[in-house]
């Protein structure tokens, strides 16, 4: 990851097949005013998806042993 200068999910997310994160998700709603409204940028937290699962959220590495 440090090779490819990876900084968050959604840089993962271009080079995993079956994911689409901010770079690649687009999620535009028009209004009846025709104003276009960008959902990606409204909320990027949620701007991505998982083949087949829903929206992935990233955790920390904290373990319940």
């Amino acid at each position: 990851m440090t090779d490819f200068a990876m900084l968050d999910i959604n840089d993962v997310f271009l080079y995993v097949a079956g994911t689409e994160g901010t770079g690649t998700y687009t999620d535009y709603t028009l209004d009846r005013n025709g104003s276009i409204s960008d959902n990606v940028q409204a909320n990027p937290t949620q701007a991505n998806r998982v083949r087949g699962i829903a929206s992935a959220n990233v955790s920390l590495g904290i373990s319940r042993r």
